[in-house]
Formats: structure tokens, C-alpha cells, sequence
């Protein structure tokens, strides 16, 4: 990929992460549906945009999330 890099990993996935982080934000702080809808497209769109960029970032990021919740449950 070309482009800029910054410390945590390419800028094309940095920005849809940040959208994301801030659509969990709103989802958790708001109280209206309609807001809460909004904040739910935004989050899905972010992760779409994430795969479409590289889905093997996607790919290794739910693969710690999952390595991490599993021991939880057991």
C-alpha cells in the first residue's frame, strides 16, 4: 500500500478505527433510537470500510478479540 504510516498502522485504517471508536461513543452515551440507529450504521460502515481496505487487518483484530473473550466464557 502507499501512503502515509503512522505508529499504530496504515492511515487508510486508522481513520475508519477512529469513526468506529467514536460511532461505540455515541451508541453508549446517546439515548435517542434514532441517534443510536445512526451510531449503529456508522459502526457497521467502518467495518466495512476496514474490510474493504485490507481484510487481513480485520481478520488478525477479531481473531485477538475473540483469543481474548473466549477464556471468559469457559
Amino acid at each position: 500500500m502507499a501512503g502515509y504510516t503512522v505508529p499504530l498502522s496504515p492511515v487508510t485504517v486508522v481513520g475508519p478505527v477512529v469513526m468506529a471508536v467514536t460511532a461505540i461513543i455515541l451508541l453508549v452515551r446517546t439515548r435517542g433510537r434514532f441517534t443510536r440507529w445512526l451510531a449503529a450504521r456508522i459502526l457497521l460502515g467502518a467495518g466495512a470500510l476496514i474490510y474493504i481496505v485490507d481484510p487481513s487487518i480485520l481478520g488478525q483484530w477479531l481473531g485477538v478479540v475473540l483469543d481474548a473473550g473466549l477464556p471468559a466464557l469457559q
